[in-house]
């Protein structure tokens, strides 16, 4: 009997024999897969009648429903049963025709004394249930475009699709996907995240404020372990360098060194008496180079970006590039120029002779405005609103708004007021003739403390907790606790040391008489 005539393949049931959820972890697997192979059944009649016997049955995969391309090898299926027109096969491609593509099988039997297959149509629609073969595979989140979803929106571009254990769902990526913890990548919260490392390239910006408990190291290879108040700029601090005390010569004693200045790698220093100024590596003490400027300078700033120069021989002052020293600028200011300091735009000038003070802008065109602020301006500091000058002539220092150099008041200290440092709240002033250091409340200017140190106090920086103390007529300096006065120390230097800076590790110290410079 030949069923080829009128045999009609009715398909019944065509899909897989299990189903796992997308969002089960490779973990969970079970030890062993169920594979690729599924269930597929369907009907044979011949003569109008159900079909009882052998036959081998051959299934291929194709992309279209008529003509189009087969899609993987067919399967054959030899001596399948079939019982009063019913058989069940289970045929297996393997994962790969399974893409998301539509797919359509077409079905040949070869039954009873037949001698060739009989290819049946039309072909049946493979139904979406097979492609559950790619959850075997996959942990994790998988995107909507992974497989057929079931469901009747995608939702929004960029959804994932969600199992709860019973349904789907189409939703954002969510802060609970992501284990937390991993070293794999940078999560956002309040607490530390353990060997979590990164390196990014570029440049950005912070909004909050940024702890770094294991210190900040720069391209020039310092290391900054310590955060700074938005009072950076009034306090000099410009980043530390790291070293334990030494001694640097900077030319032969003859030099008479006096300014200093720390540019957030290196120190800058004023050598009065060969009109230079010399450039030294703060991490080593290296000398990284000479530079000429004017005539007998005085004093140093840095402005973030450039070093000024005060020459107080020639009556002005020179800018250099701090990267390398290149020559920028030389603009004029007044008589017996002496101190300066940087406010964040401008730098200002005391002019001992003038009774003046320059403010000059730090960038072209260098519009320069000058204020009378009293005999013998000397040293000059900045407190993040306003500048004060030491005023050697009558034993007072002056405090000058400085967005338009308006005289605030004059307050009365010790004799011969040299150097001025300000500590983030206070303002402390040498007395050179005095031997103390008068400390005024930066808000008002009353005295808080006067305290004795060495002889001939001359220069003074803040170190973020103490304050240091030049003592010219003793060859040392002396470091008092900012909160209280209290000496904590005197520590010998060179002959005459005459100013100091502090960068953010270690104090420096100039050494008129000896040419050279102390790191403390």
């Amino acid at each position: 009997m030949s069923p080829r005539a009128q045999r009609v393949l009715r398909r019944l049931a065509a899909g897989l024999i299990f189903l796992v959820p997308l969002f089960a972890p490779t973990a969970s697997k079970a030890a062993n897969p169920v594979g690729t192979a599924f269930t597929y059944q369907g009907q044979l009649d011949a003569n109008g009648q159900p079909y009882t016997g052998t036959c081998q049955v051959q299934l291929s995969l194709f992309d279209a429903l008529s003509g189009g391309n087969q899609v993987g090898n067919p399967v054959s299926l030899n001596g399948v049963s079939v019982s009063n027109g019913l058989f069940s096969v289970q045929p297996d491609f393997g994962m790969n025709p399974f893409n998301g593509q539509a797919l359509y099988v077409q079905t040949a039997v070869e039954c009873g004394t037949d001698t060739s297959f009989t290819t049946l149509s039309p072909r049946q629609t493979l139904t979406a249930t097979p492609y559950a073969l790619t959850a075997a595979s996959v942990s994790g989140v998988v995107g909507t475009s992974n497989g057929g979803t079931g469901l009747s929106s995608a939702g929004s571009a960029g959804n994932y699709l969600r199992s709860n254990g019973t349904s789907w769902t189409s939703s954002p990526l969510q802060a609970s996907d992501l284990p937390s913890g991993s070293s794999n990548y940078i999560q956002n919260g309040t607490g530390q995240q353990a060997n979590a490392s990164f390196n990014v390239a570029g440049s950005g910006a912070v909004g909050g404020t940024l702890t770094a408990s294991g210190g900040v190291q720069y391209a020039d290879g310092s290391v900054q372990t310590t955060a700074y108040t938005p009072q950076q700029i009034a306090l000099l601090r410009w980043y530390p360098a790291i070293q334990t005390g030494a001694s640097f010569s900077v030319g032969n004693p003859g030099n008479r060194p006096q300014g200093i200045a720390f540019d957030g790698a290196n120190v800058w220093i004023a050598n009065s008496s060969d009109n230079t100024v010399t450039k030294l590596r703060a991490s080593d003490g290296a000398v990284l180079g000479t530079f000429n400027v004017g005539i007998s300078p005085e004093s140093v700033a840095f402005d973030g970006a450039n070093v000024w120069v005060v020459n107080g021989g020639s009556i002005n002052v020179t800018e250099l590039r701090a990267s390398d020293g290149a020559f920028e600028a030389t603009e004029p200011v007044g008589n017996g120029p002496s101190g300066i300091a940087f406010d964040g735009t401008n730098v200002w000038v005391a002019n001992n002779v003038d009774g003046t003070v320059t403010k000059l802008l730090a960038n072209p065109p260098y519009t320069s405005t000058t204020y009378n602020v009293g005999a013998n301006p000397d040293a000059i500091a900045f407190d993040g609103a306003n500048i004060w000058v030491t005023i050697v002539g009558s034993n007072k220092v002056t405090k000058l708004r400085a967005s338009d150099g308006v005289i605030l008041n004059t307050y009365n200290v010790g004799s011969g007021p040299q150097g001025i440092a300000f500590d983030g709240a206070n303002v402390w002033v040498a007395n050179y003739a005095s031997n103390n250091v008068t400390k005024l409340r930066a808000s008002d200017g009353a005295l808080l403390g006067t305290y004795t140190v060495g002889a001939n106090p001359q220069g003074m920086a803040f170190d973020g907790t103490n304050m240091w103390v030049a003592n010219a007529g003793g060859g040392t300096v002396t470091k008092l606790r900012a909160s209280d006065g209290t000496v904590l120390g005197t520590f010998k230097v060179g002959n005459n040391p005459w100013e100091v800076a502090f960068d953010g590790a270690n104090v420096w110290v100039t050494n008129y008489g000896s040419g050279t410079v102390s790191k403390l």
